[in-house]
């Protein structure tokens, strides 16, 4: 067993060099299909320690050190590209960034307003023209940021560990296969779930969670009961037998380890990221876990590492609401940003469409008008945009506020071509589940980051001014919000997106973060206009008291627990999740 493991210790130490200089000179197409080649080794990893070691601290430590090195990894490789190029940026570099911002929104114009004089063939030409033009972009783009990469040291528990806060504790959930050297013609094992915990003191425990059909099964049922928010017997007898089912799978096996701790630092994987954990109980009709910890959400427990790591913000806060979606006024009332705002750096994928999205429109919001009212007073600087100048154009133009707040419909679109049901879609490749895991198998996927989207002003008449209306996810990627403290998308579904194993969701949430916001709080699923409204309205009174950015959420939603009626069910406080910086605003 030490021979076992000083060999993949070793080999897993060579292959984090060669990720990491492919992450930093490849575009994201090229560096998911590499990433990729890799879940083999981590899967190995994590399966020497769970499976046939549990007790040994040297599998222990290497297992947690191999899943913190590479979950979120490419999300991670795709700020830093960002972050870099904006503090070097060449004359070069920058008309290479203004051409990949222009291919992108040519790509959005195409896919959601789509010229009625193209034939089929020739539309997707068009789609595939667009791709091939910006992955060549992209990969121009990579080389040049990574001229100027500094060489990053990789993750080491010791560091992290430091980071956790006093009486809090790092959970991190993962999706793996098991691997059995004995059998060869059959080595991989039907996906798992497991959670690792990192303590402030170093402190590590592991714990196998199950088969992840199961487990998926039972989010899907839990969140199912959620969201529809009845409060009949027979409903809420409903919820309560599918919270106590999937509390029993993710959450009753780490409760013992979680006595006198008051924070939880949760990093979900896979399905997993489309729950509230606060809504799951400490047990059978007890309090919800919302009521006994602080919970906040992570993409990755590396993420603690950067919190510090911020940049000034340059605007006052901004609020976007109640938009018109006839018309759109393409006027900017306000400051301009920098012609440097930078767009993420990902290929574009696969661009067929969803269903016909130019079909596709959004009735009014009133409800909105009256929370930005709200709002902007405990916000007195704040800019407020509604109707028809709560635009894409204006959006585009602003530099880093230091809040901003988007009041409007949301959408996710399901993908109009999707892989088998045993496969986990990502950008630009799906890995086959009952494939061998060290070796990608490329399917062509719609891009998710098209299918995510904002409704804006014009939306449904798809005009405004140069733009359409339709602020899609990978278009919100190209927002400059390096030094925003505080995304607040108060609208349906803006936290949902397709699911990526180790990754997260591409969709808005990942969106924003690669635009540079600290922290999004966004929902998970449709909530009443007056009942989002109304948290909304308590959760910044809080903030601005100098609650942090995950209290205030907090507070905001005990509060309602504890005033009973409606409004106590967590369908209305629980579909609000914040994940990033939990800590208060600067």
């Amino acid at each position: 067993l030490p021979q076992a493991i000083r060999s993949l210790q070793a080999g897993l130490a060579i292959e984090e060099q060669h990720l990491e200089l492919n992450l930093a000179t490849l575009a994201e197409a090229q560096r998911q299909a590499y990433a990729a080649t890799l879940m083999g080794s981590t899967n190995s990893a994590i399966s020497l320690h769970l499976q046939i070691a549990p007790d040994n601290p040297e599998a222990t430590k290497l297992a947690l050190t191999t899943l913190l090195r590479r979950k979120g990894r490419l999300l991670e490789s795709g700020l830093n590209s960002l972050q870099v190029l904006r503090q070097n940026l060449t004359p070069e570099a920058q008309a290479m960034l203004d051409q990949l911002t222009a291919k992108r929104q040519a790509l959005a114009a195409l896919v959601y307003n789509p010229p009625t004089t193209l034939t089929t063939a020739q539309y997707q030409a068009q789609l595939m023209q667009l791709e091939q033009d910006a992955n060549q972009l992209e990969a121009a783009l990579a080389r040049s940021s990574a001229r100027y990469q500094a060489e990053s040291t990789p993750v080491e528990i010791a560091t992290l560990q430091e980071q956790i806060p006093a009486h809090g504790v790092l959970v991190e959930y993962i999706r793996y296969r098991p691997y059995d050297a004995t059998n060869p013609a059959n080595s991989w094992g039907a996906p798992r779930y497991a959670a690792y915990l990192l303590f402030p003191d170093g402190r590590v425990e592991a714990v196998d969670l199950g088969e992840a059909a199961a487990i998926d099964a039972a989010v899907n049922a839990f969140s199912r009961e959620l969201r529809q928010g009845a409060l009949s017997v027979s409903s809420l007898t409903s919820l309560e037998a599918a919270t106590r089912n999937l509390q029993s799978r993710i959450f009753d096996p780490i409760a013992p380890y979680l006595t006198d701790l008051e924070h939880l630092l949760i990093s979900p994987d896979s399905e997993l990221n489309r729950i509230p954990f606060e809504a799951l109980q400490t047990e059978a009709g007890g309090d919800y876990l919302v009521q006994r910890y602080q919970i906040s959400y992570l993409n990755s427990g590396r993420d603690l590492l950067t919190l510090d790591v911020t940049e000034p913000s340059t605007t006052p806060a901004l609020i976007l609401a109640n938009p018109d979606y006839d018309t759109a006024d393409s006027a900017v009332p306000i400051a301009q940003a920098s012609s440097t705002s930078q767009p993420d750096t990902r290929s574009l994928g696969d661009n067929r469409r969803s269903i016909e999205l130019q079909d596709l429109e959004f009735g009014p919001l009133p409800g909105t008008a009256t929370e930005a009212e709200a709002i902007a007073d405990v916000l007195p600087n704040a800019t407020i945009l509604t109707e028809a100048q709560a635009s894409e154009n204006i959006l585009k133009t602003v530099a880093a506020p230091r809040i901003l707040h988007i009041a409007t419909h949301g959408f996710f679109l399901e993908n109009a071509n999707p892989s088998s049901p045993g496969s986990r879609s990502g950008l630009a490749v799906v890995l086959d589940e009952n494939a061998p895991t060290n070796s990608p198998v490329g399917v062509a996927v719609e891009n998710p980051l098209l299918r995510s989207g904002l409704a804006l002003a014009g939306f449904n008449a798809r005009s405004s001014g140069d733009e359409d209306g339709v602020l899609t996810a990978l278009e919100a990627a190209n927002l400059n919000l390096f030094g925003t403290q505080l995304v607040v998308l108060s609208a349906c579904d803006t936290g949902l997106g397709d699911i990526a194993n180790g990754e997260g969701i591409y969709g808005l949430r990942r969106a924003f973060t690669l635009a540079g916001a600290e922290t999004q709080l966004m929902s998970l699923w449709l909530v009443s206009d007056d009942g989002t409204s109304d948290l909304m309205a308590r959760y910044y009174d809080k903030l601005t008291s100098g609650m942090g950015r995950g209290e205030a959420l907090r507070e905001t939603q005990l509060e309602m627990i504890r005033e009973g009626e409606r409004y106590s069910h967590p369908y209305y406080w629980a579909s609000f999740i914040l994940a990033g910086d939990w800590r208060p605003l600067e």
